[in-house]
């Protein structure tokens, strides 16, 4: 492999990615491309998968504005997700299938040249389940309350008064069995 890449000394790869696309046209996703810590290295490969080409992007070419490396998820067409790479020499661009590949990419190279924390967060989709899981929930439990639906949440509390532990359900008024004082359960504040 080190032949084949001609890596400099002290070069280290970071991430290798296969079934690259590249090159204007009908482009094969047949290539590999390469990150170290130096370079972006294309091997452009023909039909049988010889190596045809090796082609070395350094990194201290790549554009930097407002300390971010100018490396952005693109598009070829409606489906088919790029890496875009701005060179000082112009923009290079390659085809993969999957954009969470291209994010870890852009964090990557983001990293090696500015030192900067990832631009997309690895796990952002999770994120955006649980935000809209609470949204649901949050909304459900408002149709419930607009239709006199009695909640089946089971909640337990301390009385504000005495300290006694007190269980029902959300939205219920007890009463506390030690000083009896009124509460609601699952409000901030006691009835």
């Amino acid at each position: 492999m080190s032949t084949e890449l001609k890596l400099n000394p002290g070069e280290n790869v970071i991430k290798r990615s296969t079934e690259i696309g590249y090159g204007g046209g009908i482009s094969r996703k047949n290539n590999e491309l390469i990150l170290t810590d130096q370079s972006i290295i294309l091997i452009n490969k023909n039909l049988l998968g010889k190596v045809k080409e090796v082609t070395r992007f350094p990194l201290t070419d790549i554009v930097i504005s407002g300390n971010r490396a100018q490396v952005q998820l693109g598009q070829k067409d409606i489906v088919t997700p790029t890496l875009d790479v701005y060179f000082s020499s112009g923009m290079e661009s390659f085809i993969f299938t999957w954009e969470d590949e291209i994010k870890d990419w852009i964090n990557q190279i983001n990293t090696l040249l500015t030192g900067q924390p990832e631009i997309y967060k690895a796990d952002a989709w999770m994120d955006d389940l649980e935000n809209m899981a609470d949204s649901l929930f949050g909304a459900a439990k408002k149709v419930r309350k607009a239709f006199g639906i009695k909640s089946t949440e089971s909640l337990s509390c301390k009385c504000p008064s005495c300290g006694a532990s007190i269980s029902g359900f959300e939205g219920e008024t007890v009463s506390c069995p030690y000083c009896g004082n009124f509460i609601t359960l699952g409000q901030d504040r006691p009835q």
